[in-house]
C-alpha cells in the first residue's frame, strides 16, 4: 500500500510546484525582493518569464527615457542657435522665436506624457513653461531682454535634464 501512494504523493507535489510557477507575476520576480527567497521561487520567476518581462518593461522605460533626453538636447540646441540672432532683422527674429516655441512645447508635451514624474520634474516643467510664456511675451525688437531669457530658457531645461537624468 506504501509503494502505490508514494507515485501519487510525487504527482501532487510535482503538481504543486507546477501550478505555484503559474501564480508569479513580474512585480514579485523582482531580483532584489526575491534575493532571500527560495530557490523554487527563483525557479518559478526564470521559468514562467517574468524575469524577461520585467527586463522588456525595464528596457521600454529606458528607451522612452533616451527620447525625452533627445528631446532636451534638441530644444537646448535650438536655444543656442537662437542667441546668435542678435544681429538679425526683426522677421527672423520672429521665426526663430516660433521655432524655439515648438521646440519647447514639444518637449513639454513629452514630460506630460511620461508616466510617474517626480513633483520636482513637474515642478520644473512648470517653471520651463513660465520661462517659454515670458519669452513669447517679450517685444522681438528687444535683443538684450531676449538674450537674457533665452540664456535663463536654456538653464532650466537644463535643470529639467538634470532631474530627468536623476530618475
Amino acid at each position: 500500500m506504501k509503494i502505490m501512494n508514494r507515485p501519487r504523493l510525487m504527482m501532487i507535489v510535482s503538481s504543486l510546484v507546477l501550478l505555484s510557477g503559474c501564480a508569479v507575476d513580474k512585480a514579485g520576480c523582482d531580483p532584489s525582493a526575491v534575493r532571500d527567497s527560495g530557490l523554487l521561487t527563483k525557479m518559478n520567476c526564470q521559468f514562467s518569464g517574468s524575469y524577461d518581462a520585467r527586463a522588456k518593461d525595464l528596457d521600454s522605460d529606458l528607451n522612452a527615457k533616451k527620447e525625452l533626453n533627445a528631446s532636451l538636447k534638441q530644444a537646448l540646441a535650438t536655444l543656442e542657435n537662437s542667441s546668435a540672432l542678435v544681429s538679425q532683422d526683426l522677421v527672423a527674429r520672429q521665426n526663430q522665436l516660433a521655432a524655439v516655441n515648438r521646440s519647447v512645447s514639444a518637449l513639454l508635451a513629452q514630460v506630460n506624457a511620461g508616466k510617474a514624474q517626480s513633483a520636482a520634474v513637474k515642478q520644473q516643467a512648470e517653471v520651463v513653461r513660465a520661462r517659454l510664456a515670458q519669452l513669447q511675451r517679450t517685444p522681438p525688437n528687444q535683443d538684450k531682454q531676449l538674450v537674457m531669457q533665452e540664456a535663463q530658457l536654456k538653464k532650466d531645461i537644463e535643470r529639467l535634464q538634470g532631474y530627468l537624468d536623476a530618475n
